[in-house]
């Protein structure tokens, strides 16, 4: 039986892929109908770590069309807070949209961050609080078996 489905299989394996081929797949371009504002709209990426470092904040348009480049924003006047101080952040030079702060800030946690900015009339303002992080549990072995080398893994 085995070799009979064998057989059969080639018998048809050429009539399949003839099929294949007269059969071409088409592309059809498809028009997004999207509606657009005069306000401006305004992408914002940015994270501030524990880490005493420059920190940087990502300012750019959104994309309207698919797999489209975002377009940076220039000339913003960014400010994160944290309640006590505020930093302006300054853009960098080689890199437009890219405003850092400078290199010897550092998040703390349990501390609120408010993120300011400004871009001609318009404002955009953001709120986080640093969250601490669980430790990470590092698991410890135990020998189970000595015949059979079996171990258990037991987080403490």
């Amino acid at each position: 039986m085995r070799r009979s489905t064998l057989h059969i299989i080639r018998q048809f394996q050429l009539p399949f892929f003839a099929i294949l081929f007269l059969f071409p797949s088409c592309q059809e371009k498809v028009e997004w109908e999207l509606e657009y504002e005069n306000t401006l709209r305004l992408v914002v990426e940015g994270k501030i770590t524990n880490e005493r470092r420059a920190h940087e904040v990502k300012l750019s348009l959104p994309v309207y069309e698919i797999n489209g480049t975002p377009r940076p924003v220039s000339g913003a006047e960014v400010f994160i807070s944290d309640g006590d101080t505020v930093i302006s952040l300054q853009e960098d030079p080689g890199r437009a949209g890219i405003y850092l702060t400078p290199r010897n800030v550092q998040g703390v946690v349990n501390k609120t961050y408010l993120l300011l900015v400004r871009v001609n009339d318009f404002e955009c303002t953001a709120v986080a609080r640093m969250e601490g992080v669980t430790p990470i549990r590092f698991p410890t072995t135990y020998l189970v078996r000595q015949e059979s080398a079996l171990y258990e893994l037991r987080f403490t």
